[in-house]
């Protein structure tokens, strides 16, 4: 007898997300430089699927770009 897949079994779909080494290469720094900021609160907290296998949403990276990018606009508008 053949086995039916029922459609709630299926695995949802997952948000866009950069690896590390993808968020590295946006913000052109090393993974050491990423993995402090993280350690620091200065960047989101990645979705762990490992050990080593790190994972940010696209959304959160882009959101922290713009607030970071205002926050650096406002500081040079002040001086």
């Amino acid at each position: 007898m053949a086995q039916q897949s029922h459609p709630s079994a299926s695995p949802l779909p997952l948000a866009p997300t950069y690896s590390s080494g993808e968020v590295c290469r946006l913000l052109g720094i090393p993974r050491p430089t990423l993995l402090a900021w993280v350690a620091a609160g200065k960047f989101p907290q990645p979705i762990r699927l490992s050990a080593w296998r790190l994972r940010w949403p696209r959304d959160v990276v882009q959101r922290w770009l713009r607030r970071t990018q205002q926050g650096m606009a406002e500081g040079s508008s002040r001086g």
